[in-house]
């Protein structure tokens, strides 16, 4: 028998007992109470005791073991039921665990705990007609005042005209500036970001015009702005808002007015008079106010700085105006299966993580927020630390409720994550990326781009000659993105979206195996993109080509507008041996022109297959990009019949004589053998100059609409054009103000056949530019042939 002393025996026994140590766990319930010791899940009879009823309680209680050195693991379990909040709960450093033992806060196994930030007010009223009335004192302390209203978790319209279009929320619902007509892109001088032209027919009279807002797209489709009401002229039909929108608001803008007890009017509406601290509800069509609740907190979960190892899991969230759940300088910590919805007034997030390490956002569903559904950001640029932050396996959905710049993910820093995602329905962009070396894979994406326009699924924008260096954007499912806009009051869809969008500069980016359909322009828009790999993707049945690579030069505005903000990024890194064989990052901006001037270059467009279903739809479309500079190769593409359109716009030398003649005739009329297709009474075309001994005709635009669907259209001389052929139409041209100009070649006869030549629109400065389009005359069989075409 082998002898074994008593210590050692001892000794033993401890080490055994501290492997099996079991998680402390603490209860939390609706029916609890906080005195309580929150050991059971459930109240005893028979001790008098059970489960803590906060969760703050439930905190402190883990808090204290760890001050006391129990370094768990802990798990905190909430039971099934409400629990209304009015701050966040707050997680520090002292809260936290460690990657061995975490902290965790979980749902009780079968059931669902809800955290709202949304109280309910008592003794509801008839007030006038369906709507309801109920006070609420506190609610004259909400910081920024009562900006949302649930019913069931659902949030509901603040009183607004027009009214809420359920059935058409992107194209109903709207009002539309009156003004001055002018085309979208061109500048106007003296024109101020703060006011709003009001037709008769939506002139409002309001008690208290100081507290109304205005929601508008002011002038390009791109995102809106909430503003509040400065002043009103009821006899010139102006509002004057308290400032600036992102741009002047102009003829046909759509916006609305909201909160206003005078527009409470329509189920589901409301309005919070502060001064009395009263809510005013007409609740649903059948249903009583009782469900309705004001939201009254900022957050609903906190993680601040320091905060680690911290897992929260199968919560749903809702009723907030700031992020539902934000980790600040977090490390570690773990935010999954919940369900967030209805949470975020105009910046406020789903999840949002800033400035964290290594933090996962995993298995959740986030719906109904007002601004983006996930942020993750983090990392450090200058030395291309990377946070390593993940958001993966979740589904977004309506997201961007309140701002139309929200976002289904967007990933910022150095070194995030963005895999296995289902992002859908959602106003302008799925998944936004600045920064560098980020990994946006495997995620589906559909049904985003739905009220804006110039927009894509996945967008970059690399005005700072960094973004988008060394992230790779790979096997992601992209489909069914419209884009949208409004033209004169009515919607026009598809319009103007792809699916992978490199904007201004983006450099550095590889785009491996995606397979990109049904896009309202194209499935990918390389906007003067720089050092980026396209391989191995399928781009089939996207609207208007199937990719595109339209580059700058250095006469352009974009390069001089720009220049400033590309070079303080290149030389915050500029010889920093982190970014040492980066790709494309050794060459200074302002040397990076090509002798031509141009400034899209080191890009490969290699091994993708590309499929144009229709015949006429063209596979690609490249302007301003020099071919030594980027390659093309080895890829498949396929149409109808074979027959390949590429929409070039860039070609080798004449082969025919010039088939246009000279103006000829007086200045100040009108050039013989022109005349007018559609004239305004305001419009005019006469000669007015010679440059380089050529006479120059000057056409007045005026009278014509913002959409250039009632311009003034002037056409010369017949000229002779075989069908067929492709030809090459040059012409020098300058604008007065800088805008959009439309020069092109008609075919027609009379009441019969009608052809035009497509994609002949530009961007005209204030000085003089030689223009350049390239066409092909259909020939029989195609799309705009006519037997009586001449």
């Amino acid at each position: 028998m082998r002898y074994v002393t008593p210590a050692l025996a001892s000794i033993s026994v401890l080490l055994s007992l501290s492997a099996v140590v079991p998680a402390k766990e603490i209860f939390v319930s609706p029916s609890g109470d906080d005195a309580w010791s929150g050991e059971k899940a459930s109240q005893s009879a028979a001790t008098k005791d059970g489960p803590f009823a906060s969760l703050q309680r439930a905190r402190d209680e883990v808090r204290k073991a760890l001050e006391f050195g129990d370094l768990g693991p802990h798990i905190v379990t909430v039971r099934g039921g409400r629990y209304a909040l009015k701050t966040a709960l707050q997680l520090e450093a002292r809260d936290s665990g460690t990657l061995e033992k975490p902290i965790v806060w979980r749902a009780y196994a079968g059931e669902t705990p809800v955290i709202s930030g949304a109280l309910q007010p008592d003794g509801w009223t008839k007030w006038e007609g369906q709507i309801y009335r109920a006070s609420f004192p506190d609610g004259k302390n909400i910081a920024g005042g009562v900006r949302q209203v649930l019913f069931d978790g659902q949030r509901q319209i603040l009183a607004r005209y027009p009214n809420f279009d359920a059935k058409n929320p992107a194209s109903g619902g709207w009002a539309f500036a009156s003004g001055e007509g002018w085309p979208m892109y061109a500048d106007k001088p003296g024109e101020d970001k703060r006011t709003l032209e009001v037709r008769e027919g939506d002139w409002r009279g309001w008690a208290k015009p100081e507290e109304v807002e205005v929601t508008v797209f002011p002038r390009f489709n791109w995102w809106n702005d909430r503003v509040r009401i400065n002043g009103v002229d009821s006899t010139t039909r102006k509002v004057t808002l308290a400032k600036d929108c992102s741009y002047a608001i102009r003829l046909f803008d759509r916006y609305y007015f909201q909160n206003a007890l005078e527009e409470l009017d329509a189920p589901g509406e409301w309005y919070f008079d502060r001064d009395g601290g009263m809510l005013y509800f007409w609740p649903p069509e059948g249903k009583d106010p009782s469900g309705a609740a004001l939201v009254v907190a900022q957050s609903l979960l906190k993680m601040e700085k320091g905060a680690h190892d911290i897992v929260w899991s199968g919560f749903t969230m809702e009723g907030c105006n700031a992020s539902a759940i934000y980790l600040s300088q977090t490390a570690r910590c773990v935010v999954e299966n919940n369900h967030v919805r209805s949470v975020g007034d105009w910046g406020g997030h789903g999840v949002n993580v800033e400035n964290g390490t290594q933090n996962v956002v995993r298995g959740n569903r986030i719906e109904g927020v007002g601004n983006c559904a996930i942020v993750l950001s983090g990392g450090v640029m200058a030395s291309l630390t990377k946070a390593e932050n993940v958001a993966e396996d979740n589904e977004v959905s309506h997201f961007g409720v309140f701002y139309k710049q929200g976002l289904g993910l967007n990933l910022r820093g150095v070194g995030n994550r963005a895999i296995h995602n289902h992002v859908h329905h959602g106003p302008r962009f799925g998944i936004g990326h600045g920064g560098a070396a980020h990994e946006i894979g495997f995620n589906h994406i559909h049904d985003v781009c739905l009220e804006t326009e110039d927009t894509g699924a996945i967008y970059s924008n690399g005005r700072d000659w960094l973004t988008g260096r060394g992230t790779v954007i790979h096997h992601n499912y992209i489909h069914d993105i419209p884009g949208f806009a409004m033209w004169e009051g009515k919607p026009v869809t598809p319009h103007f979206a792809w699916g992978i969008y490199l904007d201004d500069d983006t450099g550095g980016v590889d785009v491996i195996g995606n397979i990109v359909l049904r896009c309202g322009r194209g499935g990918l828009h390389a906007h003067n993109a720089r050092d980026c790999v396209v391989t191995n993707n399928l781009f089939a049945d996207n609207r208007d080509w199937q990719f595109d690579y339209h580059g700058w030069t250095t006469q352009g505005r974009f390069w001089e507008q720009h220049l400033t903000t590309l070079t303080k990024g290149y030389e915050e890194v500029a010889g920093r041996s982190e970014w040492v064989g980066i790709r494309g990052i050794n060459v200074h901006p302002r040397d990076f022109p090509s002798p031509g001037g141009f400034l899209i270059a080191g890009n490969r467009f290699e091994k993708n297959i590309l499929v144009s279903s229709n015949a006429q739809t063209p596979i690609l479309d490249v302007l301003r990009v020099p071919f030594d500079q980027n390659v093309f190769d080895y890829n498949l593409y396929w149409a109808p019949n074979g027959e390949v359109r590429t929409n070039m716009r860039s070609f080798g030398a004449d082969t025919g004589k010039n088939l246009v003649s000279a103006f000829v005739g007086k200045v100040g009329e009108t050039p013989q053998g022109w005349r007018w297709s559609k004239r305004t009474p305001e419009s005019s075309a006469i000669l007015n100059e010679v440059k380089n001994q050529t006479l120059v005709m000057a056409l007045s635009a005026e009278g014509g609409s913002p959409s250039g669907k009632d311009q003034p259209i002037i056409f010369g001389e017949d000229i002779e054009l075989e069908s067929g052929a492709a030809y090459r139409l040059r012409a020098k041209l300058r604008a007065s103000i800088a805008g959009s100009a439309q020069v092109g070649v008609h075919c027609f006869v009379p009441k019969r056949p009608f052809w035009t030549s497509p994609a002949m629109q530009r961007e005209v400065s204030t000085e003089w530019a030689d223009y350049e389009w390239v066409f092909s005359v259909p020939k029989q069989g195609e799309k705009g042939w006519h037997d009586e075409m001449k």
